[in-house]
């Protein structure tokens, strides 16, 4: 253990209190340096939480509209928005109030302030009073987050054109919106907004929706979201938004034609930035590229008892990955000799309908990095599962290597697939092959059972498949 023991964190997102959480089991003194007046950071209050809970209501309010055997009188359910927002607001407080007991739990102290850096690595503290404190801690995690990318020339007025913070607080469904951007938080909101009645449109630049999956299931996401009246264009270019009668009004290219488009709210969903502004990198020498924070290996900036995680730094921009390399850093830093974090094994999960979910590689990257691919499929309509939960979409793709055996990704479109790419993010970890898999048995009737048929089918052998 260093002999000096004192560690300031700098953001109190799932990167930052994790890692506080974790460095005081191992015997730190840690502070916190947090500027907003709440922990848990974008994720807990403005947005992995908020939304998933607004979409878990959603979910539940469109299974009771469309159910071939609940009637509730005569017409579909009501929706009573002041009772959603309370069961929000509830989910969230009762996340910070866990956080928060953690760190009396474990005496890490927080501070309200705005944390920076000074020449020489020093922290200064900026009190809302106006007040101010220099800290000199042996080292320094900064954790500050991200915040949303609006377009070039459109401003966030939170009435017409809203970012992730504005659209998750509403006293009324809009009668119609427009996404822009088909990333996991477009298509997130799309899905929330068209269930609860509104009618939705979405603009994407790139050739597929959520970009950065496997091509088929970014297929197979528009052909669902066609069924479910989601109207989406792609290789869409939005050229300005423009604010007309109550209307905003998008202005686009596409095929080389200039289009508009009209509704009572835009999304802008196409990214966002790493917060590096005003916390001092350079007085204290911290290098910076491309708008993030450039870190070593071991997430070690240019200056050697400086730290950096989570979404400043050009690593996945998920919850759960700021929160494995925060509890990596303090390890690091608390000579525990952590094992490096495979970021090929971060998984990521999006909650749209039906869910998408991926762990590995894709068959397109396996094939650049030179394997020899072998895949297996497999629909979720042939299991009585998800006919039992009239939720038939979606596929099961497995990868893996042809010479070796071994499982490269596992991808997922279809009921629950947050929740089954579990067992591929274990199976990717250890090593697995497609043969150490199948000697797994499936219960039945699970949704599991088409990750078994999937990967039968590598080899030609699904019984249902």
């Amino acid at each position: 253990m260093p002999e000096d023991k004192d560690l300031i964190i700098i953001g109190s997102g799932p990167g930052g209190y994790v890692a506080a959480i974790r460095a005081a089991q191992l015997g730190l003194n840690v502070k916190v340096i947090e500027k907003e007046k709440v922990l848990g950071g974008t994720c807990l209050h403005w947005g992995c939480i908020p939304t998933k809970a607004l979409l878990h209501q959603a979910n539940l309010y469109y299974e009771i509209s469309r159910s071939s055997v609940c009637e509730i009188g005569a017409s579909k359910p009501g929706l009573n928005i002041e009772n959603l927002m309370k069961y929000k607001k509830d989910v969230v407080d009762r996340m910070e109030k866990g956080i928060n007991n953690s760190f009396k739990k474990y005496g890490i102290e927080l501070i309200t302030g705005e944390g920076s850096l000074t020449e020489g690595g020093d922290v200064l503290c900026r009190y809302p009073d106006g007040g101010e404190d220099v800290f000199k801690p042996a080292n320094v995690i900064l954790a500050t987050g991200s915040e949303a990318m609006s377009l070039p020339g459109v401003e966030f007025d939170g009435e017409y054109i809203l970012s992730n913070k504005e659209i998750l607080n509403f006293d009324k469904i809009p009668e119609s919106l427009i996404v822009i951007g088909a990333g996991a938080v477009g298509v997130e909101f799309a899905t929330m907004m068209r269930f609860f009645g509104c009618e939705v449109n979405i603009l994407e630049m790139l050739p597929d929706i959520v970009p950065l999956e496997d091509k088929e299931i970014s297929r197979e996401l528009q052909r669902a979201f066609k069924k479910k009246k989601i109207k989406v264009l792609t290789e869409a270019r939005v050229a300005e938004v423009n604010k007309k009668d109550g209307k905003a009004i998008v202005s686009y290219t596409r095929k080389d034609k200039e289009s508009e488009i009209e509704a009572e709210k835009v999304l802008i969903a196409t990214g966002r930035r790493a917060n590096i502004d005003g916390i001092g990198l350079e007085t204290a020498g911290v290098k910076t590229e491309g708008g993030f924070v450039s870190v070593d290996k071991h997430l070690r900036t240019s200056v050697k008892n400086i730290f950096a995680i989570g979404d400043i730094i050009d690593t996945p921009q998920l919850a759960h990955s700021a929160s494995a390399e925060g509890i990596y850093v303090v390890e690091k830093i608390a000579e525990k000799n952590p094992e490096p974090i495979n970021f090929d094994l971060i998984p990521s999960a999006t909650y749209c309908e039906p869910q998408v979910a991926s762990v590995g590689l894709t068959e397109s990257e396996a094939v650049e990095r030179g394997y020899e691919v072998k895949t297996g499929k497999c629909r979720f309509n042939t299991l009585a599962r998800a006919h039992i939960l009239e939720a038939p979409e979606g596929f099961v793709r497995v990868v893996a290597d042809e010479k070796t055996d071994k499982l490269l990704g596992l991808h997922i479109i279809g009921p629950d697939a947050t929740e089954m790419i579990a067992e591929g993010i274990t199976a990717l970890h250890m090593g697995a092959t497609v043969k150490d898999l199948l000697r797994s048995i499936h219960p039945h009737p699970t949704l599991s059972e088409v990750i078994g048929e999937a990967l039968e089918d590598v080899d030609g052998e699904s019984i249902h498949g």
